[in-house]
């Protein structure tokens, strides 16, 4: 039997190849088991899409990890308040959907998680604590259950896109934090949501 090792770094080399024949020469791999997580600084999404394509596509390779940057991300973002409005904005009328009674995240929500992903890049020297909410249909138990697995599926797919884990936090608070009347069926639908509030980082910034 292979020991882990030689197959991991079978695996890194050959998911390296694969980005070299592609001409990605920008992009690497960290090879972690049958997990590739793929880094560099790509020119634009189309890009970084190319090398996680390559990568994922090696005999072998469980999944491919987004952990590179973007030209287009933007600048950094300097001040807590401008992180949180930057994020405020990017969700006005719009909000991440879930498949009904579960935390798999809808395929329609993706282009905005990724463009929060880019965010929390701009963000880097924050916190951003994600808070799933629920409306109060149903045992509140289950609605705090599924509040926190919404919000740490939120909080894996950001990571995937490139977010930095370190500075990542998922909560639930059921139904218990409404914003709208729950009496009618817009009311529940605004208090279905996935909060994101930017912090303090743990060791100051």
């Amino acid at each position: 039997m292979l020991k882990a090792q030689p197959v991991e770094d079978a695996l890194g080399a050959r998911a390296g190849e694969r980005l070299s024949e592609a001409g990605l020469l920008w992009a690497w791999v960290e090879q972690s088991g049958r997990d590739s997580y793929v880094y560099g600084h790509a020119a634009d999404a189309g890009r970084r899409d190319s090398a996680l394509q390559a990568v994922s596509a090696v005999w072998g390779v469980r999944r491919a990890h987004d952990r590179m940057t973007l030209a287009d991300d933007g600048e950094p973002i300097g001040s807590q308040d401008a992180c949180q409005s930057a994020f405020d904005a990017a969700l006005t009328g719009r909000t991440v959907e879930f498949e009904t009674g579960s935390a798999q995240i809808d395929p329609v929500s993706r282009p905005l998680l990724r463009e929060l992903a880019s965010l929390t890049r701009r963000c880097a020297g924050f916190a951003l604590v994600v808070a799933g909410h629920t409306d109060n249909t149903g045992e509140e138990d289950f609605n705090r259950s599924l509040s926190e697995a919404r919000a740490g599926a939120v909080a894996a797919y950001l990571i995937s896109a490139g977010a930095n884990a370190a500075g990542l936090s998922a909560t639930g608070y059921g139904s218990t934090r409404p914003i709208a009347d729950n009496t009618s069926e817009d009311g529940r639908a605004l208090n279905r949501r996935v909060e994101f509030r930017v912090a303090t980082a743990p060791n100051g910034g």
